[in-house]
């Protein structure tokens, strides 16, 4: 029963462990330049960004969509479709940082 209800929810589980990840990398990844080094926010939050990004890509591609190859052909699209879709929302964060901090 379990592994029946694991194996039919296995990419969302994944996708969660792998945001929780993402979550951490961000929040460390910006406290450290913000709070301890004293860069900018507006530095310390693109710093982030592209620190997470990569995290993110490299946790989705293993971990919730099972891609294993390593090889430019594949790699290039995958990466592509995902910095694209995260550089939109990236440039939202950007704006709602330099508007409410």
């Amino acid at each position: 029963m379990f592994n029946k209800l694991f194996d039919d929810k296995k990419e969302f589980i994944w996708y969660v462990i792998s945001g929780t990840v993402v979550t951490i990398v961000s929040w460390i990844t910006y406290y450290i330049p913000y709070q301890i080094l004293g860069w900018s926010n507006m530095v310390s939050e693109i710093f982030s960004w592209i620190i997470t990004v990569a995290t993110a890509y490299v946790t989705n591609k293993i971990w919730v969509f099972k891609s294993y190859s390593w090889d430019w052909e594949v790699v290039k699209p995958e990466a592509v479709k995902f910095i694209s879709m995260r550089l939109a929302s990236g440039v939202v964060e950007w704006i709602l940082m330099w508007l409410f901090v």
